[in-house]
This record gives C-alpha cells, sequence and structure tokens, in this order.
C-alpha cells in the first residue's frame, strides 16, 4: 500500500489524485482516438469528457457526503477533500452521465452517439482509478487468509485486494469495449454493453468488499448492500437501452427462449453455435500468443546486434 506517493513540504501528493489525473488523460486519449475515426469534432468530444469529468467529481463527492454524513458534520469537512477524503463510484457514475447528457442537450449534439465514444474511455478510466484506489487503502476487500490478500493502512488483518481485482476484470473489459466501439454498431449499443457488463462486475465484486452499507439483511451468510442495489439498476439500464434504440422486441426474445428450453433441435443447433465461437476464440488467441511469443524472442536480439553486443557461446564444440 502507499496511501502517499510523494510529499512536497506542507503538501501530499495522494497515490489516488494520481492515478485519477493518469485516469482522465487516458480516458481522453481513447476518447479523442474513436472521436477522431467516426470524424465527430474533437474539440467538442474533449470539452464534454473533461466538464462531465468534473461533474463526476462533484457528483462522487455529494453522495458519498450523504451516505456517511457522521463524518461530514460541518461545511469545512465536506469542502476540504484532501484532509476529508471519500468519493462515491455511483456518484460519478451518476454525477458524470447527467452531466455529459445536459451538455449533449444544449449544444444539440447526439448524446448515443457520444456516449458510445465515452464508454470506452470510461472503462479505461474506472479500470486505473482502481488501482490508485488499491495503493490508498481505498475500497478494500474483507477479512482473508488466502495468499493474495494483504494488510491495508488503518485495519487489523489481511483483506482481499478487491480493487485490484477488479481493475484487472475492467482492464479485460475495455478490450471488449473497444473493438465494439470502432466496429460499426447502432448507436447507443457500446453504452448499454459497458452498462451491463460493469454491472455484473460490481454486483459480484461488492460481495468481496470490506466498506459496503448493508441496505437489505437476506440471511447471516447474505445480504444486499446500496452497491447491488445500483449495479442491478445499471444492467437493467443497458437492457432497456439495448431494446429501445434496436427496435427488438422482447416479447419476441421471450418466446424464442421458451423454444429452445422445449425444443431438442434449438439446443442443439445452439450448441454447435457455442463449439464453433469457441473453437475460433481457441485458434484466435493460439495465433495471438504465438505471435507475442515470436517478438518476446525477436526484440532482444535486435536491441542486443543495435548495441553491438555478442552473444556468448552456450554449445562449445
Amino acid at each position: 500500500m502507499l496511501p502517499v506517493i510523494a510529499q512536497v513540504g506542507p503538501i501530499s501528493v495522494s497515490s489516488f489524485g494520481v492515478f485519477l489525473a493518469i485516469a482522465l488523460v487516458a480516458s481522453l486519449f481513447v476518447i479523442w482516438r474513436i472521436g477522431r475515426a467516426y470524424d465527430v469534432n474533437e474539440e467538442k468530444l474533449t470539452s464534454l469528457t473533461v466538464i462531465s469529468f468534473l461533474g463526476g467529481l462533484v457528483g462522487a463527492r455529494i453522495l458519498a457526503v450523504g451516505l456517511n454524513l457522521e463524518l461530514f458534520d460541518t461545511y469545512e469537512k465536506v469542502l476540504q477533500i484532501n484532509r476529508y477524503p471519500g468519493l462515491s463510484f455511483w456518484g460519478g457514475l451518476i454525477g458524470g452521465l447527467l452531466t455529459f447528457w445536459l451538455l449533449s442537450l444544449k449544444n444539440r449534439l447526439n448524446f448515443w452517439s457520444l456516449a458510445d465514444f465515452a464508454a470506452a474511455g470510461f472503462i479505461l478510466g474506472v479500470a486505473i482509478a482502481d488501482v490508485g484506489c488499491f495503493l490508498g487503502g481505498c475500497g478494500y476487500g474483507v477479512s482473508s487468509d488466502l495468499p493474495i490478500a494483504l494488510n491495508v493502512v488503518g485495519l487489523v488483518g489481511k483483506r482481499l485486494p478487491i480493487s485490484l481485482i477488479e481493475a484487472g476484470l475492467l482492464f479485460l473489459l475495455f478490450r471488449i469495449i473497444w473493438g465494439q466501439a470502432i466496429r460499426f454498431h447502432y448507436s447507443g449499443y457500446v453504452l448499454a454493453s459497458t452498462f451491463i457488463y460493469l454491472g455484473i462486475v460490481k454486483f459480484i465484486s461488492e460481495f468481496f468488499r470490506g466498506d459496503k452499507i448493508s441496505l437489505l439483511v437476506i440471511s447471516n451468510q447474505l445480504e444486499l448492500s446500496v452497491g447491488h442495489i445500483i449495479s442491478l439498476l445499471l444492467v437493467l439500464f443497458g437492457v432497456v437501452v439495448i431494446y429501445q434504440r434496436s427496435k427488438r422486441i422482447f416479447v419476441s426474445d421471450l418466446v424464442s427462449i421458451l423454444a429452445y428450453l422445449t425444443s431438442s433441435k434449438k439446443r442443439t443447433t445452439t450448441l454447435l453455435s457455442l463449439k464453433k465461437r469457441w473453437y475460433n476464440l481457441k485458434v484466435s488467441w493460439t495465433i495471438r500468443l504465438g505471435r507475442f511469443n515470436r517478438k518476446t524472442k525477436v526484440v532482444p536480439r535486435l536491441t542486443m546486434r543495435r548495441l553491438n553486443v555478442k552473444y556468448t557461446p552456450k554449445n562449445f564444440r
């Protein structure tokens, strides 16, 4: 853990703050890159992203204060974020999305198309911010005896590094969302997919968080938190957007599902399709790993040649 990455006199630079800045820059680059490919006004898109980021920070602070009123009993504590830290991911998501939507309406821009570009940058930014959260000790996990469990500043016992695990999943999710964003799609599809995937990841990770706020206790072993409820709402919102933007009919899809459950022929066809997809995926990753392996062998040799360094022979005859 490294809560403070640098100390300049009385001013301390937090790890989370540094990674939050890196997340903003990385998100801006991704959004700019995709927008440029689609010939979107780069200046407007960049301004929209930065202002939405600031709106997200305000929303994150408001929800964090609202959920922890006992810790913020004065206005000074609310405003002095450096001395009294506290941000809520869900507040940031709501605040940023609301700001993005209002600015799109004000500037008469297509919200759904721009939101598709922003979704890829948003996921990458969240993944990077999660790494900073891990270093800062926020978003810690439950107590654990697993080998990957680590000590957290200010807490007793080792904790599961849930922020780091979540960051890894979000980096993989970014790869998926990036592929969707650069290919042809109807407007709103990438945003909806992002919300569905993100909601699923957050819903699962919420069970392993040590700082969750319980909302509904189902049993001694199971309880739902505020994060669980918002995650489910996020998935539901993504599904609604997909049906609304694609003009698909929910009843028709429901009939298809029922037909799949009752028809052995449809099940066989679906299984064959899944086997083909799995085979293609396996072949694709085999080729990628092979290329990566060849590059890792070739690059050092080229570097040594340019440095005029001779190899040490291993076999003498």
